[in-house]
């Protein structure tokens, strides 16, 4: 069993091929799920890259409002430039230009995603074969990529088309490669260089290793060189070979600075500075409330939450690592040399000689007896190899961890992604501490099995936990903590996870296609994968309200975190259950709710003070004869003494009816509230004789103090379709005049009451058609004193002259409203008007008789 264990086999295939196993199935399945925060728009720059890569275009290649990202254009592009190939091979394609996508199409994300994929999970073997020379044993090494592979946080960014994953590994290799060169590996000084310059090729935050490696090698020719002239010499020359293969690398990748570099750095710069110092425009939510920018400790936060208890207990390991009391025997760890033990105090196990030392001496210093590097920590050849390096490198890996952590702290811009580096140190580390615990335990209780047995259930459990949440692994939030606060309570929570399966049941919808969607995150994020129409979320607002007519509405967590919703909408559509309630790791992220459905939009008319019309709806065709019920979405703005009306006007200014809308019961509360969202309603009478044409809508508020309603500015024209033939009519005041075999007056609808001097009168005639008509009729309309003298007259056809009796069809009903203006030389007193009716052909008198007494008043 011991040789199985020891052999070749187990120390390099093994682990190998279960790092494959636990690296790439998570990254590579469901790839088209999930579409995170500016992929789209890495995914358009990635296609201008390579578009000005093909014209030549050096220049072009650089854009403008990004600050890096320039591994995962060439990514995308050697993506692009193999699916032509293939297609080359297979079929007939376009030229290479026409080929590459413009519109970003949904159904190829997941092929666009697969070259990151594929990139950041080869990232995580070369970390675990350099760590395996680091540390020269394959156990730490593979026990820490083993945490990277499956740590929710990092996977989540290394499915995504962003440069973050590629960034931190960069980042991370860079310091790995270092530590091997301080370890005597020659080779990876030029590692380190090469990685560095990816990583500031990935994101221009990598600078940030200027000045942290620099640093790291004067130290090391401070302790490795017999004089300062020869430390200078040392550090220079050593510092140049890195720095010369960190701006080579820049250099290759950026084909901008081959045409215009200082241009090309101003600008690159400028973004970097405005994106880190001057911090985003909007509020961002942490600890329950909303920052302009986030405080110091944010970062502190988001590793603490962010970390898996597998890292906690590595890392709390780690620290029983540097202080534990070797136990009095040699080789207390594979490879070790032996440690005479039981002569030196736990303090000088880790560097310091007790009595003989000064207190200086005694935190770290062995005084004139050891080297500098000595001084830190390291005991030299009393140490085992797992000594020698793990507590320089460990020293290196917490001081850049801490000091990345602090730098971008002070930044204005913070993000939780942008702290994802120093959490791949702490990943390492961890991992490190991990096999150290497993191996001192396994001493103890002489049991070999411990330290397997231990590494299978921390992968277990870690692949459970993102088998979980697949594909939305950027939802993790660690478990301990999150029994003491909330993690939607403390962070803001949302990138995009949990749109798609919401989306999903929207497709799956016979009507999908007609669907309106308004979107909780942004409408790019939704309209890739939904088929329907979306909206982006700035609908909500009454300045545009358009959501009103929508069939859905996608509330999402960042959103109302954030307290972009507003108040009176969420409360209108959270009346009724949630169509679709979205919860991963046990936290509700979006929630589906059906929309009014409103036909008409009320083009956000407002009545300060008042309220705002955002539209309505009609419950069946506007068809004379019918009475349809009319529903009216508005939001309330103030005083809750008023009344909202509507009025149906003809185009001759004519009113056909006005009538006021209830509100139900359950709108109490919105009517209260400011910008509450009320629906009243009331059901429309329209009159048999309405004759097909275009009407005035009018929608206003009726207050107790004014006479006169106050009409919106809206007033939007509906066509109304004629009754059909041979319906029953009746009127105000009967008449049952029979003119002709065809023609009746069936009445007039001229109210009984009073009329003012220089006041219009309104008389609306109903007529019937009991066959069809043949003869065009002319109308004279009389207004005869009590001498009968004429006061005035009206002359002309039916409904403004634009019914023809000659065209109108047995059965057939008309009202017809004529306008009877009052002279202005009138006198108050008693009159009555008179009809006659003449043939428009032969100008023949077909009758004459009094339709109605009507009192005039000053």
């Amino acid at each position: 069993m011991k040789l199985i264990y020891n052999s070749t086999l187990s120390r390099q295939i093994i682990p190998l091929l279960i790092l494959i196993l636990l690296a790439f199935p998570p990254r590579l399945i469901g790839l088209d799920q999930f579409l995170g925060p500016d992929e789209m728009a890495q995914w358009g720059r990635a296609n201008s890259f390579l578009t000005s890569l093909i014209n030549g275009d050096w220049a072009g290649t650089h854009t403008r409002d990004d600050t890096g990202n320039l591994t995962l254009m060439w990514l995308e592009s050697l993506t692009t430039i193999t699916r032509h190939t293939y297609q080359q091979i297979t079929g007939n394609p376009p030229p290479l230009l026409e080929f590459i996508p413009q519109e970003r199409p949904f159904e190829l994300l997941a092929v666009t995603r697969l070259s990151l994929a594929l990139a950041n999970a080869l990232l995580i073997l070369l970390t675990y074969v350099w760590l395996t020379r680091l540390w020269n044993d394959w156990r730490p090494a593979f026990m820490a990529t083993a945490l990277l592979a499956l740590d929710p946080f990092f996977l989540s960014e290394s499915r995504m088309i962003r440069s973050e994953a590629l960034y931190t590994a960069f980042m991370g290799l860079a310091v790995i490669a270092l530590l091997l060169y301080l370890k005597g590996h020659h080779w990876g000084l030029w590692l380190s260089s090469l990685m560095g310059g990816l990583a500031v090729s990935s994101k221009i935050t990598g600078l940030f290793l200027l000045g942290f490696i620099p640093p790291i090698l004067a130290l090391h020719a401070y302790t490795t060189q017999p004089n300062y002239a020869a430390i200078l010499r040392h550090w220079l020359k050593y510092s140049l070979i890195w720095g010369s293969g960190f701006f080579l690398t820049m250099f290759i990748l950026w084909p901008a600075l081959w045409v215009d570099p200082f241009a090309f750095i101003h600008s690159t710069f400028n973004t970097a500075n405005k994106a880190g110092l001057q911090g985003k425009p909007d509020e961002q939510f942490f600890m329950g409330q909303l920052w302009d920018n986030l405080p110091f400790y944010y970062y502190a936060c988001v590793i603490a939450f962010r970390t898996t208890l597998p890292v906690w207990l590595g890392l709390s390991a780690l620290l029983g690592y540097l202080f534990y009391q070797m136990p009095p025997h040699p080789n207390p760890l594979p490879g070790g040399e032996g440690v005479k033990q039981d002569s030196l105090s736990p303090w000088e196990r880790v560097g310091v000689r007790g009595h003989l030392l000064s207190p200086w001496e005694r935190a770290g210093v062995r005084g004139h007896l050891l080297s500098p590097w000595e001084r830190v920590g390291v005991r030299g050849h009393l140490l085992s190899p797992w000594e020698r390096v793990g507590v320089r490198g460990i020293a290196i890996l917490t001081t850049f961890a801490l000091l990345y952590t602090l730098v971008f702290s002070i930044a204005a811009n913070k993000n939780d992604r942008y702290i994802l580096t120093p959490m791949w140190i702490l990943t390492v580390m961890a991992g490190f501490g991990l096999v150290w615990l497993g191996d001192k335990l396994a001493a103890h209780f002489k049991q070999t099995v411990i330290l397997p047995l231990g590494c299978l259930l921390i992968i277990a459990a870690q692949s459970y936990l993102i088998t979980t949440l697949h594909p939305n692994y950027i939802a993790y939030y660690n478990s301990f903590l999150s029994l003491t606060r909330r993690p939607a309570d403390m962070f803001q929570l949302g990138y995009g996870e949990g749109v798609t399966e919401a989306i999903d049941t929207l497709n799956q919808q016979p009507n999908a296609t007609s669907l309106r969607l308004v979107c909780g995150t942004n409408a790019p994020r939704c309209a890739t994968p939904f088929i329907g129409e979306t909206w982006q979320s700035r609908t909500l607002n009454k300045i545009n309200g358009k959501w009103i007519l929508a069939d859905y509405v996608l509330l999402y967590i960042t959103q109302q975190q954030r307290q972009l919703y507003p108040d009176g909408v969420v409360a209108y559509l959270q009346r009724q259950p949630a169509t679709q309630i979205i919860t991963i790791g046990g936290i509700d992220y979006a929630w589906l709710y059906p929309a009014p459905q409103a036909q008409h939009f009320g083009q956000a008319s407002e009545l300060t003070g008042l309220g705002t019309l955002l539209g309505y709806s009609f419950s069946s065709d506007l068809t004379a004869g019918n009475n349809p019920q009319l529903t009216t979405y508005w939001e309330n703005d103030g005083s809750t003494e008023k009344t909202m009306l509507i009025s149906l006007t003809a185009a001759s200014g004519y009113t056909w009816l006005e009538t006021p809308l209830s509100s139900a019961p359950d709108f109490t509360s919105a009517w209260q509230t400011r910008g509450g969202i009320i629906e009243s309603t009331t059901t429309l009478t329209l009159p048999v004789g309405m004759t097909t044409g275009d009407y005035n809508f009018r929608f206003g508020f009726q207050l107790p103090a004014n006479p006169s309603p106050l009409w919106f500015d809206f007033s939007p024209r509906h066509a109304i379709q004629a009754a059909p033939l041979h319906q029953p009519v009746t009127a105000l005041h009967a008449l049952n005049q029979q003119f002709s075999p065809s023609l009746r007056l069936v009445g007039h609808n001229l109210p009984d009451q009073p009329f003012k001097l220089h006041e219009a009168i309104w008389l609306p005639l109903v007529w019937q058609a009991t066959q069809d008509i043949k003869t065009d009729y002319v109308i004279l309309i009389r207004l005869l004193d009590d001498h009968d003298q004429e006061a005035a007259y009206w002359l002309g056809r039916p409904v403004q002259s634009s019914q023809a009796t000659n065209t109108w069809q047995a059965g057939q009903v008309i009202i017809d409203p004529w306008h009877l203006p009052l002279p202005n030389t009138l006198t108050a007193g008693t009159y009555r008007l008179e009809l006659a009716l003449f043939d428009a052909t032969s100008e023949a008198e077909v009758t004459r008789f009094t339709l109605q007494t009507i009192q005039i008043t000053p």
